[in-house]
């Protein structure tokens, strides 16, 4: 999203026509759809953040850009890259990516559920935390758990082990696996 749609979507959220930001920040007529093709003085963007009571970042880029690298350094404990991608299921390029600070969009919210399902310091950093630094909503969070839980139904009907008999002994190795991988999620 370019800064001029982060700015309009404000302006619908605050229920203000572009025109009328314009005419209370006395900026010339049209001068925030410039936005789109030219860039921005600092001070003119600090205005319009300011207005809003949102950080530049939020203005800028759509998300809180510099919040998300703190909690994703955070959440990344010392781990290398490639461990970090090994822990999390996440391309190591997208990855290195995120954690280099490269992004200028939020990484799509299966990859930061995906990070936060290896977080070793989720009493600092929360799920939650992560998702609202990258610009989505509890109720997107919400609605994509919703569909996962839809998913992990249809798996749990797929590992029936229907007509099969088992002896006590391989009915606990399976079990004891199932718990194995359950716990590399953490």
């Amino acid at each position: 999203m370019s800064i001029l749609d982060n700015i309009q979507k404000l302006c619908r959220e605050y229920d203000i026509t572009v025109a009328k930001l314009e005419k209370e920040l006395n900026f010339s007529n049209g001068s925030l759809y410039k936005w789109a093709s030219s860039s921005p003085s600092i001070d003119k963007v600090q205005k319009v953040a300011k207005y809003f009571k949102v950080s530049f970042d939020k203005l800028y880029y759509g998300f809180e850009l510099s919040e998300f690298e703190r909690l994703i350094d955070y959440v990344k404990n010392g781990r290398s890259d490639e461990q970090f991608a090994v822990d999390t299921g996440v391309d190591f390029e997208e990855l290195s990516g995120i954690t280099m600070g490269l992004i200028t969009e939020p990484p799509a919210l299966d990859t930061i559920l995906k990070i936060a399902s290896s977080n070793p310091v989720d009493h600092i950093v929360s799920e939650e935390d992560l998702v609202k630094a990258a610009g989505y909503s509890l109720e997107d969070l919400e609605n994509i758990k919703s569909d996962d839980q839809e998913f992990q139904d249809i798996q749990t009907i797929a590992a029936h082990f229907d007509g099969e008999d088992y002896t006590d002994e391989e009915m606990q190795e399976i079990l004891d696996y199932v718990k194995y991988i359950k716990s590399k999620r953490k």
